[in-house]
């Protein structure tokens, strides 16, 4: 299970996949089922974690990052939902609709057999498994120019609302700044780090960790609910895109299963605190420089009873995509006004062709879902910026939307698309390679997660258009000494 280099995330994966499902069919054994979930829905949610453990069985012997993200997602987002709706049924968004139990079945089929054929195309390429010795002689050239441009962009995304307004700006300037996305000088930070930490300097080191971990807090602060899910997840991703396998230190595993109860009790405060600073600024309350302020009274409503009887139970309905995708999928005859081509191209036009002004006042898809739910009428650009609201598909939900059981190809077609484009990025200069690989995963995660079909297009061109404008701040070079201050 482990090695010098530490606990394999393979293995780590596996055991929390093992661990929920017992629990699960423990669990159902003794509550029984519920409005949302039956005995046939919870055999399928087994059914699925024993391939998820088979498909991690075979990544064990044929290295694929692709499946490791995959598992990582069906384990902490749908079978621990499955398990926690289960204890606790309670969901605002199965409850848009009228929703049986047989409809959380019927999406787990689905799931089980659009699986099979998403690791199929997995299968179709293998990728190399250790770094080419090259890479050892790749260096930073001048990482002083990370840190300003890291801490320039927290100044200009930060001090928005104060000393600037995104609404002072013309429409024009907005299309321009959504090609220079700050989130992604984090991701590219985050790679020179990872890549190039064995020639840095610890001093560089020591600083650029501090303001990646300053960027999260701010960005709870500003009202993000997935900041520190976010900062982990990337790190995943930067991880896997460089070594195509990840390893823990043991030490670190250790540490991690004793803190879990205040790591979760931190994410529930974190979950409770950004979204009444949320709720403050979407009604034209405190802005970001008095987040402190809101955040403050928000931790007074942390009491025990609070937590228990009305936090717990919006924190697990949030903190699942299966309710999104079980929810879709159910009801794809109201939703297929929403979710289709044309829709898709009247959203893209709208949100990034034309910059200035809109033909067809379309929102983006997850924003328009709620004029179904709701049953608001025509989608608006206008009403929907008056109560901004985003809804999850899910590549399982979208897709059956679009082309129901006929989509399974699709999956496959997927899975080795992924794999060969991610197999092309192999560029000599090992940071390229990795935040090039690091931005296909990305992608995909993007796609398997998604906000819309419209939405993943919109983010891959500034994507790639932020890799050519920022790789200049995170030049390399090659034959540089070993610093004498860099670890071993």
């Amino acid at each position: 299970m482990s090695s010098r280099r530490g606990v394999d995330f393979n293995h780590i994966l596996g055991f929390l996949n093992i661990v929920i499902a017992t629990v699960t069919v423990v669990a159902y054994s003794r509550v029984g089922g519920n409005e949302y979930l039956s005995g046939d829905s919870v055999l399928l949610s087994t059914l699925l974690a024993v391939q998820t453990q088979l498909a991690l069985f075979i990544e064990r012997r044929r290295r694929d990052p692709f499946v490791i993200v995959v598992a990582f997602i069906l384990v902490l987002y749908y079978l621990l939902r499955v398990l926690t709706l289960l204890l606790v049924p309670f969901s605002f968004v199965l409850d848009r609709f009228p929703y049986v139990a047989a409809d959380s079945t019927n999406a787990l089929l689905f799931m089980l057999i659009a699986n099979t054929f998403l690791y199929a195309g997995f299968l179709s390429r293998s990728v190399a498994q250790e770094l080419p010795a090259r890479d050892e002689a790749w260096g930073p050239r001048a990482p002083a120019q990370v840190l300003v441009l890291v801490v320039m962009a927290m100044i200009i995304i930060y001090t928005r609302g104060t000393m600037w307004s995104m609404d002072s700006l013309p429409r024009a300037f907005l299309f321009v700044v959504m090609f220079f996305a700050q989130s992604f000088i984090f991701v590219m930070s985050l790679t020179y780090y990872v890549v190039l930490r064995h020639r840095l300097d610890w001093r560089f080191r020591a600083a650029l960790i501090l303001l990646l971990v300053l960027e999260m807090l701010l960005h709870t602060l500003a009202g993000s609910r997935s900041a520190f899910v976010g900062i982990f997840q990337n790190v995943l991703i930067v991880c896997l895109a460089f070594r195509n396998s990840l390893h823990v230190p043991r030490k670190l595993v250790v540490a991690g299963a004793l803190a879990s109860p205040f790591v979760i009790g931190a994410l529930v405060g974190a979950f409770v605190v950004s979204t009444y600073t949320r709720a403050v600024g979407s009604a034209g309350g405190t802005p970001f420089a008095n987040a402190v302020e809101a955040a403050q009274t928000a931790g007074d409503r942390l009491t025990p009873d609070y937590v228990l009887q009305s936090g717990l139970p919006v924190v697990l309905s949030r903190a699942g995509f299966f309710d999104y995708t079980a929810e879709v999928m159910a009801h794809r005859a109201q939703y297929a006004s929403i979710v289709n081509f044309p829709t898709y191209a009247r959203s893209i036009t709208d949100n990034m062709l034309t910059p200035g002004f809109d033909l067809f006042d379309q929102p983006k898809i997850s924003n328009a879902l709620r004029f179904v739910y709701e049953d608001l009428g025509k989608p608006s650009k206008i009403i929907s910026a008056e109560e901004y609201q985003s809804d999850q598909l899910g590549i399982y939900g979208e897709w059956y939307i679009l082309f129901g059981y006929a989509s399974l190809p699709l999956f496959f077609l997927t899975g080795v698309l992924v794999k060969r484009i991610y197999g092309a990025m192999n560029d000599a200069d090992p940071f390229l390679r990795t935040i090039k690989r690091a931005i296909v995963m990305t992608l995909f995660v993007e796609m398997f997660n998604s906000f819309g079909f419209d939405w993943v297009v919109m983010d891959v061109v500034p994507l790639v258009v932020s890799l050519w404008v920022y790789k200049r701040f995170f030049a390399t070079q090659r034959d540089l000494p070993m610093p004498a201050s860099a670890p071993a």
